[in-house]
């Protein structure tokens, strides 16, 4: 996989991922006629490629990526909320230490 040279790419990254992960609900998928999903998938499809190549991503690498996001996401999100937790101390750390 080729490594992202900028935040601005990182934050791509971040908004391919969101967008590869959110759904709709399946009763609420169940009520959209079969024309309209298919068009769906197209332009889906079409922004996916996209967005693939503003990354310089492959296909390929989008599923690597993908792979090693579903292995991780776990431990990310878990030291995400830990470090979420420690902000506010940090803070009054360096708040105390310029009281002194």
């Amino acid at each position: 996989m080729k490594q992202v040279p900028n935040k601005a790419s990182r934050a791509i990254i971040f908004r391919l991922n969101q967008f590869l992960h959110s759904q709709v609900p399946d009763v609420l998928k169940d009520n959209v006629p079969e024309s309209a999903k298919e068009k769906a998938r197209e332009m889906a499809r079409q922004e996916l490629e996209r967005r693939l190549k503003e990354l310089d991503m492959s296909m390929g690498e989008a599923k690597e990526y993908g792979g090693l996001l579903a292995a991780t996401q776990a431990h990310v999100l878990s030291l995400h909320d830990f470090l979420e937790r420690q902000f506010p101390f940090a803070l009054l750390s360096l708040w105390t230490n310029d009281q002194q």
